[in-house]
C-alpha cells in the first residue's frame, strides 16, 4: 500500500469517492443499462411468445408512432404526469427546508420529531410499501375490482357527506389532505439532506450577521439559502425522479397495465422509453438552469 500513503490527500478523497460510487456504477452497468437497452429493442419490435421465449421483429417506429398519434390517452396522460411534477416538486422541497429548519433548532423531543419524519422512508424501503406496490398490481389485474385504503383518506369521504357536506366539498377536502399526506410521505430524504446542509454552515456567519444588525429573515435570505443551494440542487433532482418513478404514477400504471395485464410488452417498453427520454430533458433543464445559481464556499 506504499503508492496510497504516497498519495495526496485530495487524491485519496477522490479515490474513496470512487469506492464509495463503485457497487451502484456494478449494479448500473450489471442490471439497470442491460434492461434499458433491452426495453429499446422491444419499443422497436413486435414481440411474440413462441417456443424458446420472446420472438421479436423490427417494426421501426410504429410502436412509437401508436402511442404518440394513435392512442388517445398516453400524450394526455404524460403530459398530465409532466404538469403533475411542476406544482408537487416546489410544495415537497419548500415543506422539506421548512421542517428542516425547525428541526435543526434545539428542543425537547428533538430526536423524536426527526425518526417521525424520517418513519416514511424506513416504511418505503421495507415489506410495507411491497404490500403496496402489491396491491397496485394487482388492481389491474382484477380491472379495479379491489384495492387497498391503506394510507389514504377516501374512507372519509361517507363521514364527510354523512355531516351535511356536498360532494364537491367533500372531494376538495379529501384531495387537500391527500396532498399534505402526499407532501409528508416523500419528504424524509430531502429533510435529511437539508439538516445535513444546515449543520455544516458556521455559527460564525450567523454571529456576525447579529452584530451587523441583520434580522433572521435577512440571515436566511443571504446566509442560509446561499450555503444551502448545493443540497437544495440536489434534493431538487431527487425530488424529481423520485416523483416520476413513484410507484402511484400514471405511467408507470399504464406500462405496467400494458405489460402485466395486456401482454403487449412492445408498447409497455415503447411507454417506458419515451417516458425515460421525457425526464432526462426535464433533468438536462433543470441542470441547464441551475448550474450557475450554485454558491461554493470555496468559489
Amino acid at each position: 500500500m506504499r503508492w496510497w500513503s504516497k498519495l495526496s490527500y485530495t487524491k485519496k478523497q477522490a479515490w474513496a469517492g470512487r469506492l464509495f460510487i463503485l457497487p451502484w456504477f456494478m449494479g448500473f452497468v450489471f442490471i439497470f443499462l442491460r434492461s434499458l437497452i433491452t426495453s429499446f429493442i422491444y419499443s422497436f419490435s413486435k414481440i411474440t411468445v413462441g417456443e424458446h421465449g420472446f420472438e421479436t421483429t423490427f417494426v421501426g417506429l410504429e410502436n412509437y408512432n401508436y402511442e404518440l398519434k394513435v392512442d388517445p390517452n398516453y400524450v394526455k396522460t404524460l403530459i398530465n404526469t409532466v404538469l403533475n411534477m411542476l406544482y408537487q416538486v416546489p410544495l415537497i422541497l419548500i415543506f422539506s427546508l421548512i421542517i428542516a429548519c425547525v428541526l435543526n433548532q434545539k428542543f425537547r423531543g428533538r430526536v423524536l420529531a426527526r425518526a417521525i419524519f424520517f418513519l416514511p422512508v424506513i416504511i418505503a424501503t421495507g415489506q410495507i410499501i411491497s404490500i403496496m406496490r402489491g396491491d397496485v398490481y394487482s388492481q389491474q389485474l382484477m380491472s379495479g375490482e379491489r384495492s387497498s385504503t391503506m394510507f389514504t383518506v377516501a374512507g372519509l369521504q361517507n363521514l364527510l357527506l354523512d355531516s351535511g357536506l356536498s360532494l364537491n366539498m367533500a372531494n376538495s377536502i379529501i384531495k387537500l389532505l391527500n396532498n399534505i399526506f402526499d407532501v409528508a410521505w416523500k419528504a424524509g430524504i430531502q429533510i435529511l439532506l437539508f439538516i445535513a446542509g444546515l449543520q455544516t454552515i458556521p455559527r460564525a456567519l450567523y454571529e456576525v450577521s447579529e452584530i451587523e444588525g441583520a434580522t433572521a429573515w435577512e440571515a436566511f435570505w443571504k446566509i442560509t439559502f446561499p450555503m444551502l443551494s448545493p443540497i437544495l440542487i440536489l434534493n431538487l433532482i431527487y425530488t424529481i425522479i423520485d416523483n416520476f418513478t413513484d410507484y402511484s404514477n400514471a405511467i408507470i400504471k399504464l406500462a405496467s397495465d400494458l405489460g402485466v395485464k395486456q401482454m403487449k410488452f412492445e408498447l409497455s417498453a415503447t411507454v417506458t422509453c419515451i417516458y425515460f427520454v421525457v425526464i432526462m430533458v426535464v433533468l438536462g433543464i433543470v441542470g441547464l438552469m441551475t448550474r450557475k445559481r450554485i454558491f461554493y464556499v470555496n468559489e
